[in-house]
């Protein structure tokens, strides 16, 4: 299987072959265009893109790669999104109108006219709906992007799910946090606010090339909206040289550096991937590709009973 993630201007690929003993052998690529891949939440031009994957399937490390399915994970900014509390006493077979109505209402289109998914998760007496769609016509260009260089697009999942299995089982079942996941870069680096229940708003957060200052000027305008942060987790390469305390002083929010996070609770997952005996697989670079792996992982196994989706997408 091949996760790969179309940004901006970024390619990440993470190929994944199994071996005999169930394990995977990792198949590395990522590079910064100069070039917009993705413009407005579309693609900007589909040779463009056809041509910057295939760049990453042939230079890929340590060998180029021959698999062919792929996941294909994609910024926020290419969905439309929406969130919405399932009432306590709500049916199963009403869940899915109920969806519609919402998405009608709320969102003013109609899931008819999208490639749409949702995901379902829930905490104590609370339940959302986490709905993301793309348009068709955006989905068929990355089925004609992957046709063109022999690829099988298998599904599409948006950046901040990947993001959320990364911390998922953090997660208390008694307590409700407000999160930011912060991706620590030399560049452009950015967050996203979640809860204990997933994305809260679709709202991309840039943080610049001084992440500090900026970060403790989100979570500022947030406490005083109310929405008090409890735990700011930072991923990213450079987020390997942060002090975790000194940062939460100087932003004003405990810092969970994501680093810690997978050697404390996804041990599991890390395992399978088998880099050589002078590699380690570079986590805090291709995070997004592990989150989705995460999670490919998690329904192959059914290890589903908190999370439930209709199939179009994810």
């Amino acid at each position: 299987m091949i996760y790969l993630y179309i940004g901006k201007h970024s390619i990440k690929l993470l190929s994944l072959s199994k071996t005999i003993l169930g394990q995977f052998n990792p198949t590395l690529f990522a590079k910064t265009h100069s070039n917009d891949l993705i413009v407005n939440g579309a693609m900007s031009s589909i040779d463009l893109v056809a041509s910057a994957i295939k760049e990453g399937l042939t230079n890929a490390q340590p060998t180029p790669v021959n698999d062919k399915e792929v996941t294909l994970i994609l910024p926020q900014e290419v969905f439309t999104y929406g969130r919405f509390n399932i009432p306590a006493d709500i049916s199963e077979t009403a869940i899915m109108p109920f969806i519609k109505d919402k998405v009608r209402a709320e969102l003013q289109i109609s899931i008819e006219s999208e490639q749409a998914d949702f995901i379902i998760t829930r905490q104590e007496q609370e339940t959302v709906v986490l709905f993301y769609s793309i348009k068709k016509e955006a989905y068929l260009e990355y089925q004609q992007v992957c046709k063109l260089l022999q690829l099988k697009l298998t599904k599409i999942i948006p950046e901040t799910l990947a993001y959320y299995k990364l911390f998922e089982k953090t997660l208390r079942k008694d307590k409700k946090e407000k999160i930011i996941y912060g991706v620590y870069r030399e560049v452009d680096s950015f967050g996203y606010l979640f809860d204990s229940l997933g994305l809260v708003e679709a709202e991309r957060f840039a943080f610049g090339d001084d992440i500090k200052p900026a970060i403790k000027k989100k979570i500022d305008e947030l406490n005083k909206e109310d929405t008090k942060i409890n735990r700011l987790i930072l991923s990213g390469a450079e987020s390997k040289k942060v002090r975790q305390d000194l940062f939460t002083k100087d932003v004003g929010a405990w810092t969970n550096p994501l680093e810690k996070i997978v050697d404390n609770f996804y041990q599991d997952y890390l395992k399978l991937i088998v880099a050589n005996s002078t590699t380690i697989f570079p986590v805090l670079d291709y995070d997004v590709c592990f989150g989705a792996f995460i999670f490919a992982q998690e329904r192959s196994e059914e290890h589903t009973s908190e999370l439930q989706s209709h199939s179009d997408l994810v």
